[in-house]
């Protein structure tokens, strides 16, 4: 079963350190002395660094913790970015001092803590991410920038007992993050597959297909986000293992082929989808480059279109057009487009 989807989205400050890349150590930017730039306060360059590692500019982030680092040593939370950018680098154990330097001077700071859990579980010591994640939980707000915080943490401590095979408790903590966040379906798969470990069959079902629900409905509004994409994987795969195991229990049971049949075909779309997306981030890619090739530009449009997007396959087109209005293959494109709108 795929495993956890990192997030990956808290408040900026937690969010940056959900990326894991392995090796290397913090970018070498730290280090290093620049031209000197008009003095901005060190709190306002913390919260940009954060954002920049929000964003995977890991090395400009580096470079704001330099300056940081240079102006104000001793400012609450550059231990925190200082950890975050060693787990961006893989280098755990230099992230771990950091963040349990930060921890031990924050008070009832959340995000060190959640930091710390999620390296233990990255790296499979399971049992020592336990007590920083139950810290974290324990001090973390239910909300964050309208991101269910708390309930992100608890379903992360959810997995971790489970993968200790914790099971029992592991589902009380799960309970407790779908009551926070109820419309997450992150939660819901990983509350399934806790079901699936107990062959509690009916429920691992319901949770796979609650989940499946959300994230659809997730990708009528924005079908470009990869994140969601793979929770309807996770939770088509989790469908589809809870029908493989009510088949070997009763293979004389007529359902359970179904729900693998209707499982595997939307498994196979999803699949596509997410290839999909990553054609569309190539096609993106070469058109910052060489934005004048309509060959290029129709072919965007026609994968936006696939995926669900009208509005961004009608901008690609009437660029097209605007260019050359004689161009036949947007024509008709266009027209497409415009019967999928009113048809909806």
């Amino acid at each position: 079963m795929a495993g956890m989807n990192q997030g990956r989205r808290y408040a900026i400050w937690l969010l940056a350190g959900c990326v894991w890349i392995s090796g290397g150590s913090i970018p070498s930017a730290i280090g290093q002395e620049q031209d000197s730039a008009p003095v901005v306060r060190p709190e306002d360059l913390l919260e940009s660094a954060m954002e920049k590692l929000d964003s995977g500019d890991i090395t400009e982030a580096a470079n704001l913790f330099r300056k940081i680092r240079v102006q104000a040593p001793d400012l609450p939370g550059l231990k925190l970015l200082e950890g975050l950018l060693y787990m961006e680098t893989g280098d755990a154990p230099k992230a771990i001092a950091s963040l349990n330097e930060f921890n031990r001077n924050a008070g009832s700071e959340h995000r060190g803590y959640a930091a710390v859990g999620r390296i233990y579980a990255k790296s499979r010591m399971y049992r020592q991410a336990i007590r920083p994640l139950e810290r974290a939980k324990d001090l973390a707000p239910v909300q964050v920038q309208g991101r269910a915080v708390k309930a992100n943490i608890g379903i992360e401590l959810a997995t971790v007992l489970h993968k200790l095979k914790r099971t029992d408790r592991a589902l009380v903590e799960a309970a407790e993050a779908e009551k926070l966040s109820p419309n997450d379906p992150e939660i819901q798969v990983r509350t399934g597959e806790m079901h699936l470990a107990l062959q509690n069959y009916d429920a691992a079902l319901s949770a796979a297909e609650k989940a499946i629900a959300l994230g659809l409905s997730k990708i009528r509004i924005d079908p470009f986000t990869r994140e969601t994409l793979n929770l309807l994987k996770d939770a088509y795969e989790l469908k589809i293992a809870v029908a493989r195991s009510k088949r070997a229990a009763d293979p004389d049971d007529a359902a359970p082929y179904f729900t693998l049949a209707e499982g595997t075909r939307d498994l196979s779309d999803i699949t596509r989808r997410i290839e999909l997306l990553q054609a569309r981030e190539y096609l993106l890619e070469a058109l910052n480059n060489d934005s004048k090739r309509n060959e290029w530009r129709l072919l965007l449009a026609q994968i936006n279109l696939e995926l669900g997007g009208l509005q961004d396959a009608l901008q690609e087109v009437n660029r097209i057009l605007e260019d050359d209005p004689a161009h036949e293959a947007a024509a008709q494109l266009k027209q497409i487009i415009q019967e999928q709108f009113r048809g909806e």
